[in-house]
């Protein structure tokens, strides 16, 4: 069954295609990006990264009930944590404390290796639910204990459904990992490319349409 998500995530990536392959064929346009570090390496390099994590998004046909479950199950508890994650790391950075800097250096740079990566949450979430005054910090901010507990809860689910989809297909859960990773560099990459567009055909709305970015509302 195709989801919301799959529709999301396939015109995304239509989205970004259609801007890699226009540059890649309208030299005039390349010409003017490179100046910003768009030249035809960087170009290809991003239809590279493209290309992979529309490979990484294909499912093989012959998964079966099981693996199925077990692998959509661990993408959404993990995009569940993220949100927390990454929201909770923000906030502790921003602090001033320097209990909370010590904390947040416990976590950067986030480790590439899935299982070390959650073994720093881990160590994340155990020293904020250990320190009194970042804990009272993140309630001010309207982050409760409980919400805290409940991200941490969260790793303990990860580590239950990895260890099971781990039974089921070997190795393979390492490119669900190396996915979610790859469309965040995709993504990465989309967002400041069409930043630096913006900047580059500001006053060329037909330029800026040909690579599909919607020209920005004032």
């Amino acid at each position: 069954m195709i989801t919301n998500r799959d529709k999301r995530m396939a015109t995304t990536l239509a989205r970004i295609e259609n801007s890699i392959y226009r540059i890649l064929s309208e030299p005039d346009i390349m010409t003017r990006l490179a100046n910003y570090g768009y030249d035809f390496g960087a170009m290809h390099s991003a239809r590279n990264l493209l290309e992979e994590v529309i490979r990484l998004n294909r499912l093989p046909d012959n998964y079966d009930g099981k693996e199925r479950l077990l692998l959509e199950s661990f993408k959404t508890v993990k995009t569940d944590f993220e949100n927390f994650y990454n929201r909770h790391r923000q906030f502790v950075h921003e602090m001033e404390d320097t209990e909370a800097k010590r904390i947040w250096r416990r976590t950067y740079p986030e480790h590439p290796d899935y299982e070390k990566w959650l073994s720093q949450a881990d160590i994340f979430y155990r020293s904020l639910l250990e320190n009194e005054s970042v804990k009272e910090a993140m309630l001010k901010i309207n982050v409760p204990e409980s919400e805290l507990m409940q991200a941490r809860h969260l790793i303990d689910i990860m580590r239950q459904v990895f260890r099971e989809y781990r039974k089921q297909k070997g190795s393979e859960i390492k490119e669900v990992v190396d996915l979610e990773k790859k469309i965040r560099d995709l993504e990465n990459w989309y967002d400041r490319f069409v930043e630096i567009n913006r900047i580059v055909f500001e006053g060329d709305p037909q330029t800026l349409e040909i690579l599909g970015i919607p020209v920005a509302m004032n």
